[in-house]
């Protein structure tokens, strides 16, 4: 790979660990945690990668006075009423769909229906931090099936790409 564009990917993976650990975001530690060890294993110098991986997953959150990894082990009281509220957001979700199966609520009326479909006073709904509950419940089956097809689809395609570049030699194209 040209320097330039080594140099840029470098630049990429810093901003995106400083805005997981600026965040303080459980689920980008829990993201990184699963795409490092795989970034690592297709690496040309897995020992060099894993060395350099390690060194700024460990550095980030020394800067942070909250990491999401102390957020993830141990929850606050704010954290553990999200989570009631995320349940009962969840569970008002699986009703929509329960009783929308094929159509859903709509797209984007997730906000709207929530009260009606919800057991307990939930205030104003903001999000419901699952997208795939919410495509079940705004779009139905269908719409979850298309949503979780585009998914494999690109995997698919890109492996296709990856072993087409590896049998033409492409070097760009297969790291």
């Amino acid at each position: 790979l040209p320097i330039w564009m080594r140099w840029y990917c470098g630049a990429a993976v810093l901003l995106i660990l400083a805005g997981i650990t600026v965040s303080s975001s459980r689920g980008g530690i829990l993201g990184l945690m699963v795409m490092a060890p795989f970034m690592i294993w297709h690496s040309k110098r897995r020992v060099r990668t894993l060395i350099i991986v390690s060194a700024l997953m460990a550095s980030f959150p020394v800067f942070m006075p909250t990491s999401g990894m102390d957020r993830l082990l141990h929850p606050t009281d704010s954290d553990n009423g999200a989570k009631e509220v995320r349940i009962t957001l969840w569970k008002a979700a699986w009703k929509m769909f329960c009783g929308n199966p094929f159509t859903g609520v709509g797209y984007g009326n997730f906000r709207v229906y929530a009260p009606r479909y919800s057991d307990e006073d939930i205030g104003q709904v903001l999000l419901i931090h699952n997208q795939y509950l919410e495509m079940l419940s705004e779009m139905g089956l269908p719409g979850l099936l298309a949503y979780v097809g585009m998914f494999v689809a690109s995997y698919i395609g890109l492996s296709r790409i990856r072993r087409d570049a590896r049998r033409a030699g492409s070097t760009l194209l297969i790291n």
